[in-house]
């Protein structure tokens, strides 16, 4: 026989083979197959995760009513797989059943290798697909207790649990969407490396989120997460906010709002058993969305929630487990209401920001706000907090934030600086949650001279990632009423003091630029650079910061200043201190600047001191007692220790059906801020020669050797492109030889 009539041969019989163990893989969830049925998956962290992960298959069943059970913080272990196994046994009878899906803390208790090959053994027998996020348990601790107290793990021990959790569940993806029963199913992960709450998404998960919902504005939609919405649990006594709900809580509010198809949010997280007044009650209900929460599975007790689908809407039923029977009284209706369609995205303000298809798209963006808080006059603090929150910057820089560190919490970590003198804690960065922070510290600018307001003055410095690329940036303010109207520095003690500070400040910031650091530099520096002769001063900012070769933009007396090589600015604007809570007409305005990386970041190898932080559970209720939360930590209940008393009480199993879930239409936008268009100025060495005194904004030149700013970057794309497309080309032209080749 000849070799080509064996290939054959083979072929078929290895095709063969393939039909007739299909189904076999098709009915087990932890088989090879992949049960999410995507188009693509993409691992977190690349930039076009969303893209590819956001098409969700269709298929003909898509509008069939079909059962979806539910279940939560199954903390599996040797002495609860019974129940955990008679659970998975209801799931399997149950009629036109779909698939289960599991909202997080499937581990015991630290997520480690031995933890989940029980969770393998306990829902080995499961005849459908598993759809799962992960929780706390499951991806945030280290592998072994410390003095008896669990240990949130390093970045690089949580992506190793990413990736256990996705082998045990068979998930290409921690994020993913489903269609079925006329819904959208969307899972979202707690997949953040870098974060202090219990349960914050990466980035890519949220703009898979974003891109996923507006592409199906016209599906009613489900959401599934470890941890509820805030406020959806009424007066409930529980850890701190920051760790009981799903974070960043108002960005997530926000992203509801534009989404009215979102209907149902399903979480476990706090433990919320049947027999609690929380589990079905009006305050389950945040804006036009309904949390479900989903009791746990227990060692002697446990629950499944089956959710019936169908265009129409959801029935959502509970299921005691250990007696087989649903509870009536906790029996739900769901009817969404629609009020978009997905072909109309292109109205939507959300496509508009997809619209340029050029290489911006693949760079990444920050988002900085430079403000003055002007805390001891500020007559709204917990309004100017959520001010700055709703802005949703990366960094925000933050001057006079004496004791505003608990309103701005919400907005993201907050580092602040400052002695014991009237100066304490005046000057903060805070970065947002999920950016890796891989150190922190500080120093004095100046002395307190007792003289006014002229306090002392303070920097804070954190390294961490802005746009992707690995920075050092600082806040800092300067003393108070340094500057004559002419531009003139006044003849005072203030003056030398903060020129003697600034020269230490110069040397700094010239080693970081030249050990290769991306530096930006910003905050309320008392010197307005339009102001005559204000750049003829040897030390005033704008001339500090052309010798560095910095590009600045400066405004009244707020400053921001980057290194060109290593960042780009695509928006700058000024926003009037009568658009910000808390402060009055003649306050300072603050800068909103977005920039924007000059190159991809390198992932592929990252960074040792990044992947290597560390974050303790005392770190972080530490800060979560810091953020805005009233409730005496005495008084706050552990969702484990709460089991113990629901396993001892009766269900009550009464029939008191609750009444149709109704469409709360979201609140309109208030209206956009008078912001004013800003310029750039360029930072150059031969702006250093005496006299030297230009105060022209030069938008797009940038750089200290005075080239234009998006030559080189232009080229270097250009040539990237044309070498791939080569590439592509010449290996089809390959394909094509090896096709016509004989055997």
């Amino acid at each position: 026989m000849s070799r080509y009539k064996i290939l054959i041969f083979v072929v078929s019989l290895l095709f063969l083979s393939g039909l007739a163990i299909n189904p076999v893989f098709a009915t087990n969830p932890f088989s090879i197959k992949d049960p999410l049925e995507l188009s693509k998956s993409a691992s977190p962290g690349t930039s076009d995760s969303a893209d590819k992960q956001a098409h969700v298959k269709s298929g003909e069943t898509d509008s069939q009513p079909c059962t979806l059970a539910v279940m939560a913080d199954l903390h599996a272990k040797p002495e609860s797989l019974p129940i955990l196994q008679k659970a998975v046994a209801r799931v399997n009878s149950l009629k036109d059943i779909f698939a289960l899906a599991i909202v997080g803390d499937l581990c015991s208790q630290l997520g480690t290798n031995a933890e989940y090959e029980v969770l393998r053994r306990g829902l080995k027998d499961l005849s459908v697909p598993a759809y799962a996020v992960p929780g706390n348990h499951d991806v945030l601790y280290k592998d072994n207790l410390v003095n008896g107290e669990k240990k949130r793990g390093t970045p690089a021990e949580k992506k190793y649990k990413h990736g256990l959790f996705k082998k045990t569940l068979n998930l290409k993806s921690l994020y993913y969407a489903k269609k079925a029963g006329g819904h959208l199913l969307v899972f979202l992960p707690n997949d953040s490396l870098s974060a202090i709450p219990c349960v914050l998404p990466s980035d890519d998960a949220f703009e898979f989120l974003r891109k996923t919902l507006r592409e199906n504005r016209d599906i009613p939609t489900i959401i599934f997460c470890h941890a509820p919405l805030a406020g959806s649990y009424g007066d409930k006594k529980t850890m701190p906010p920051l760790q009981a709900n799903a974070q960043p809580a108002r960005k997530i509010q926000k992203i509801l709002k534009d989404n009215p198809q979102v209907y149902l949010w399903f979480a476990g997280h706090l433990h919320i058993t049947p027999s609690q007044k929380y589990f079905n009650c009006n305050e389950n209900k945040v804006g036009g969305v309904t949390v479900i929460h989903v009791p746990p599975s227990q060692i002697h007790n446990s629950w499944v929630q089956t959710v019936r689908l169908s265009p129409k809407g959801a029935t959502v039923r509970t299921l005691d487990v250990r007696t087989g029977k649903y509870l009536k009284k906790h029996t739900r209706v769901f009817r969404p209401v629609i009020k978009g369609k997905s072909a109309e995205n292109g109205k939507d303000k959300d496509k508009d920001k997809d619209k340029n298809k050029d290489k911006d798209k693949e760079l990444k963006k920050a988002r900085f706000i430079v403000v003055n808080a002007h805390a001891g006059g500020n007559f709204n603090r917990p309004g100017f907090g959520d001010w700055l929150t709703d802005k949703e910057p990366d960094v925000a820089l933050v001057c006079e934030a004496v004791n505003m560190r608990q309103y701005m919490r919400s907005a993201g970590r907050v580092f602040d600086a400052g002695s014991t003198t009237r100066g304490q804690r005046e000057v903060a960065v805070v970065i947002r949650d999920g950016l890796p922070v891989m150190s922190q510290d500080q120093g004095k600018i100046s002395p307190d001279l007792g003289l006014g307001i002229a306090h002392d003055r303070w920097w804070t410095r954190v390294q961490t990632r802005v746009a992707g690329m690995k920075s050092r940036v600082y806040s800092l303010h300067l003393n108070a009423v340094i500057q004559q109207s002419n531009g003139e520095p006044r003849a005072v003690d203030r003056w030398t003091v903060t020129r003697e500070g600034l020269e230490e400040l110069e040397k700094q910031w010239s080693k970081d630029i030249k050990d290769g650091w991306a530096v930006i530099i910003g905050g309320d520096l008392n010197w307005n650079d339009s102001r005559s002769r204000a750049q003829s001063q040897q030390m005033s900012p704008g001339r500090i910061f052309k010798r560095l070769g910095m590009t600045y933009v400066n405004h009244q007396l707020m400053w921001l200043a980057w290194t060109p090589k290593t960042h780009r600015s695509v928006k700058r604007q000024a926003i009037p201190p009568t658009s910000i809570p808390g402060l009055i007409p003649r306050e300072h305005p603050a800068l909103q600047i977005d920039l924007q990386a000059r190159r991809q970041p390198d992932e592929h190898e990252p960074d040792k001191e990044e992947m290597e932080q560390n974050t303790s559970d005392e770190e972080a209720d530490e800060v979560a007692d810091t953020a805005g939360n009233s409730t005496d930590s005495d008084e706050c209940e552990d969702p484990e220790d709460a089991d113990k008393e629901d396993e001892a009480s009766e269900v009550d199993t009464s029939d008191n059906s609750a009444d149709p879930g109704d469409y709360v239409a979201p609140e309109k936008p208030s209206g956009s801020e008078n912001a004013e268009d800003l310029e750039e100025t360029t930072g150059s060495d031969e702006s250093d020669s005496a006299g030297g005194s230009s105060d022209e904004g030069l938008s797009g030149q940038q750089g200290a050797d005075g080239s234009a700013e998006d030559s080189d970057p232009d080229a270097t794309v250009l040539i990237e492109r044309l070498i791939e497309i080569l590439d592509h080309i010449l290996k089809g032209i390959w394909s094509g030889i090896v096709k016509i080749l004989p055997i």
